[in-house]
C-alpha cells in the first residue's frame, strides 16, 4: 500500500493528535508528541508502554538471573520482540532509557543475545551438551552440534568456550550435523 500523504504530513498529523499513534485511543494528555512520533517509529507507542516493558524486562531478570527474553519456550513473545526493538533502536534510545536497559544487563548485540539465550537453555536442560532423547531438545541438540563444529572451525570466542566449558559441555560427542 502506497500512503498519498508525505511522511512530514503524517508527522504533522501525529504530532496534534498523537492519540492516533496508539490502539484504543488511550488518553495521552500531557504527552509529548515528537518523543511519542519518535518512539512510535521505533515500535514503542508511549513512554508508559516503554516503562511497563522495561519493568517487565525487569522482573524477567530478577525471576531468571537474566534477561534473554524470548529463550525460554514459556517467555512472552511480545516482551522478546519489544527488546529486539530496542537493540534495532539504539541509537535512537535516549541516555536514560539505554542506561535503564544496561542496569538490567540488557545485551545489546542480537546475535550474542541469542547465543547467550541458547547457553542458558542448556544450562536449564542441566546438559553438557550431548545428544539428549527428549524430542523437544532437538533443537537444542542441534546448536550444540552447531557449536562443536564452530569450535573446530575456530569460530568460537575464547570466552564461548570458556561459557561452554563452565556447563560441562561434552565437546567428543558424535554430532548429527557433522
Amino acid at each position: 500500500m502506497r500512503l498519498a500523504a508525505p511522511a512530514a504530513d503524517v508527522l504533522a498529523a501525529a504530532a496534534a493528535q498523537p492519540v492516533l499513534l496508539v490502539e484504543g485511543g488511550e488518553d495521552w494528555a500531557g504527552t509529548d508528541a515528537a518523543r511519542a512520533a519518535s518512539g512510535w517509529g521505533h515500535g514503542v507507542p508511549a513512554d508508559s508502554d516503554w516503562a511497563r516493558r522495561c519493568a517487565e524486562l525487569e522482573a524477567y531478570a530478577v525471576r531468571h538471573g537474566d534477561v534473554l527474553c524470548g529463550s525460554r519456550p514459556q517467555d512472552d513473545p511480545g516482551l522478546a520482540r519489544w527488546a529486539g526493538l530496542q537493540r534495532s533502536a539504539a541509537a535512537a534510545l535516549d541516555a536514560a532509557a539505554r542506561r535503564q536497559l544496561d542496569d538490567t544487563g540488557f545485551e545489546w548485540d542480537a546475535a550474542r543475545a541469542e547465543w547467550r539465550g541458547w547457553l542458558a537453555r542448556l544450562r536449564a536442560r542441566g546438559l553438557g551438551g550431548g545428544q539428549d532423547a527428549d524430542a523437544d531438545a532437538f533443537l537444542l541438540t542441534n546448536w550444540c552440534s552447531v557449536q562443536r563444529i564452530a569450535r573446530r572451525c575456530g569460530a568460537l570466542t575464547p570466552e564461548q568456550v570458556a561459557e561452554l566449558d563452565a556447563v560441562g559441555f561434552a565437546w567428543d560427542v558424535p554430532d548429527p550435523l557433522s
